[in-house]
């Protein structure tokens, strides 16, 4: 065999191997493509999976709001560019004024003549406040005319009470701040040295609103008689069972009542009846719908619903999409004429056009259930969704009885709710002052310690 048929030979064995090898490189590459597409499924299988976990994952709580983007630092301190400055008002009354001077150096320790000039210091401090002791000894008479003993009565105090008004009114007031009973004994103690129980704290509590009982009473018979009411309710925890917390609200006065029930009753007894001019602001809640008279149901509770059809994170239609830019556009155009709109002829028309593309927006067949629901609503209460602009003074919004309640929410957060009825009762009372006394630029413990003192003096007291 020559070197040519060796060559030959050789190169044969080479493609033989070279096929063996490409033979393995085929069987490999089939059985990686198996496995890639068993992947694929599991991976179409987990991604389904997720799709549906975070379709049934639950929304978040309505008060965990978004993170705010970080502010970017100011460089520097003071009122922005063009901005007026505003600073802490010098005070009226000064109660102590010295001279403060050095007689040497602070740094080389010369000494130093008079001062060539002054430059003024206000400082606004509290002094550590400690307990007043009183001992009054009382004097008792026998009345000839009356035939029986009398003796005089306390101002700072009322009668078998062992603590004086300032301390109740003060504690009524940390009461209504939100500060739980061992907060307020802590404190109590810490600051002024007063040991206290927790049953004392509650009593003074109840104690300051049985005496403004008929305060209160006032203030809910000026509600009901107001033009303007705003009215709104949240949830309220007696005992670890629901009940409801309801507020109604005119520009001066704020009032609270605490019920088991969320009814129409319930509104009905809070509202009062109807009288002429009379016009009721709330939500869609369907109590308000036995307030007799005349209402205006809030218009971003209207537009609420939107987001939350959005919310539910499925895609929307063109319908749904085309029936929301309708109603926002004619809520829209129902406030800018009210804002801009003075000519009451004028108003009268644009309001007459806008009842009748209302009435072209709910008339309308849909498909879709959410947009059902909401022309429903509008077919419901379509005499209620424009009364703002008909009569002055009342708003498109609910937002007053939202503020309104805002506190007693804050409150509820801490406290979680109350004990019983009575110390529910008696958070609506000091509340509804404190609000109704806020509105008028009046102070709480002013009025309080003024009332508490009169009742004390006349014996009118309920204790």
């Amino acid at each position: 065999m020559d070197a040519r048929d060796k060559e030959i030979e050789h190169l044969q064995d080479r493609v033989k191997h070279l096929e063996g090898q490409l033979k393995d490189a085929l069987q490999t590459i089939e059985i990686l493509l198996k496995e890639n597409e068993k992947l694929r499924s599991r991976v179409t299988e987990l991604e389904k999976q997720l799709k549906l976990k975070n379709n049934d994952k639950k929304e978040p709580p309505s008060f965990l709001k978004p993170d705010r983007p970080k502010k970017r630092k100011r460089d520097k301190k003071g009122p922005r560019k063009g901005h007026k400055g505003v600073s802490r008002k010098v005070p009226d009354h000064i109660d102590e004024e010295d001279a403060i001077s050095l007689n040497s150096c602070p740094d080389c320790g010369t000494e130093l003549c008079n001062p060539f000039a002054y430059t003024t210091h206000y400082v606004e401090d509290i002094v550590p406040a400690h307990i007043v002791v009183r001992k009054h000894n009382i004097g008792w008479h026998w009345c000839k005319t009356c035939k029986k003993k009398v003796h005089a009565r306390l101002q700072d105090a009322f009668a078998n009470e062992r603590f004086g008004n300032n301390l109740m009114a003060l504690v009524s007031y940390q009461r209504i701040l939100g500060m739980t009973v061992g907060k307020i004994r802590d404190l109590l103690n810490e600051q002024y040295g007063l040991g206290i129980c927790d049953a004392a704290v509650l009593r003074m509590e109840h104690r300051v609103a049985e005496e403004m009982g008929d305060h209160y009473q006032e203030l809910v018979d000026t509600v009901r008689s107001g033009d303007r009411i705003r009215a709104d309710e949240t949830g309220w925890r007696i005992e670890g069972k629901n009940h409801w917390l309801w507020t109604a609200s005119t520009d001066d006065v704020t009032v609270y009542i605490v019920d088991r029930h969320r009814s129409g009753k319930v509104a009905n007894d809070l509202l009062g009846p109807d009288h002429e001019g009379r016009v009721v602001t709330s939500d869609f809640f369907p109590a308000y719908n036995k307030v007799p008279g005349l209402k205006q149901k809030c218009l971003v509770h209207l537009l609420r619903e939107f987001k939350k059809v959005e919310s539910k994170k499925i895609e929307l239609s063109d319908e749904f999409r085309s029936f929301k830019k309708k109603v926002k556009r004619l809520v829209r155009d129902a406030i800018r004429i009210h804002e801009r709109i003075t000519d009451p002829e004028i108003k009268a028309r644009r309001v007459q056009r806008l009842r009748d593309r209302l009435r072209k927006i709910y008339s309308q067949t849909y498909s879709l259930a959410d947009c059902k629901r909401i022309a429903k609503r509008l077919e419901r209460y379509k005499d209620e969704l424009f009364t703002f602009l008909e009569y002055e003074g009342v708003e498109w919004h609910n937002n007053d009885a939202e503020r309104a309640i805002r506190p007693m929410v804050v409150v509820r957060k801490n406290s979680y709710g109350s004990r019983s009825m009575e110390g529910a009762n008696s958070r609506c009372v000091l509340m509804s002052v404190k609000e109704s006394l806020r509105k008028k630029g009046e102070r709480y413990t002013d009025f309080a310690l003024h009332l508490l003192s009169e009742r004390a003096m006349s014996g009118t007291s309920k204790g």
